[in-house]
């Protein structure tokens, strides 16, 4: 009887091991991450190797002496996802030549938890490209277990449901979605994070951490 009871013992702590592994196979895991090869001072990017299983939400910040310069919490893009994803972006605005940009994601819940988050953190001099700085895991393995909010260094984070667009002729800024609101001044020529306002004529722009959003016509878009 004795050598029954110490077979079924096994047998059952064999089971236990395998939903374990199960278990902890279910869960998202991250196993690199690299500065992308566009990244300068004028915006940046990593490449990460993941794996993600249902993941909702995704957080980023990018930062200089530890004030952000981009900031942003959306729904995520790599709700299930497995491999290396190229040019995680940050659309940061430009930045001096030299300065040492810190880069950090995570993806998973807002906020984050332990049970499906990963992260990851990567500083490089944005001239040189030299990278210092590595850190990647499970949540809270490069944040130290700070929740990210909006801080008082970004109020205004990038809102969601913005797209990357054209404006490659520049367009007069208002302050709200009526053409009787001019802020006295032109957007600059270029791409700039936008989406269709309440009025289809126009579309909302956002400029900055530290800016107003403002509209622009949306004849002056493209994409």
């Amino acid at each position: 009887m004795s050598i029954l009871r110490f077979t079924v013992v096994l047998i059952v702590g064999a089971v236990v091991l395998l939903l374990d592994s199960q278990a902890v196979s279910a869960a998202s895991s991250i196993s690199a991450v690299s500065l992308s090869s566009y990244s300068d001072c004028e915006g940046g990017g990593v490449d990460i190797t993941i794996e993600t299983v249902d993941v909702l939400r995704e957080y980023g910040t990018a930062s200089v002496n530890g004030v952000n310069i981009l900031e942003f919490e959306q729904s995520a893009g790599l709700g299930n996802f497995s491999g290396t994803y190229f040019g995680y972006n940050y659309p940061f605005p430009d930045q001096p030549e030299n300065s040492l940009i810190t880069l950090y994601g995570y993806t998973g819940d807002t906020p984050p938890t332990s049970d499906n988050t990963i992260e990851w953190r990567l500083t490089y001099n944005c001239t040189t490209k030299a990278v210092s700085d590595v850190c990647y895991g499970v949540y809270p393995a490069c944040s130290g277990g700070t929740t990210p909010t909006t801080s008082a260094s970004c109020p205004n984070p990038l809102p969601s449901g913005m797209v990357v667009r054209s404006v490659p002729a520049g367009a007069l800024a208002y302050y709200s979605d009526d053409s009787t609101t001019y802020a006295g001044f032109n957007l600059a020529p270029g791409t700039w994070y936008t989406r269709l306002a309440d009025n289809t004529d126009f579309y909302e722009v956002w400029i900055a951490c530290s800016g107003n959003n403002v509209f622009i016509p949306a004849a002056n878009v493209v994409g």
